[in-house]
């Protein structure tokens, strides 16, 4: 017997949290926008810590987080990050593409 709120796959419980966090996810424009928008507010912290951890600190920590907002780079959410600088996605983009 399940118990009541588990879920089968880890997809599900992401798309649960999603749903919770930002309502309904059929606005027409797919669920994409949610997954970056949460990715950019929660993870990429703890993604740079991970790049940091994983390559000794080798380098300035601006460094890590630089390269952890390659993945939501490009997206919709990325581009409205008020917290973002002209100056920081610049060099955001010439970390990543290095």
């Amino acid at each position: 017997m399940r118990n009541r709120g588990c879920h089968d796959s880890s997809a599900e419980l992401w798309d649960e949290l999603l749903n919770r966090e930002y309502g309904p996810l059929n606005d027409g424009d797919g669920i994409d926008p949610y997954h970056h928008e949460e990715m950019a507010r929660n993870y990429v912290g703890a993604i740079s810590e991970a790049l940091a951890s994983w390559h000794g600190g080798q380098l300035p920590e601006q460094h890590y987080k630089d390269l952890a907002w390659g993945g939501p780079m490009g997206t919709r959410t990325y581009q409205q990050m008020s917290d973002l600088t002209p100056e920081d996605r610049e060099r955001i983009a010439e970390r990543n593409d290095a």
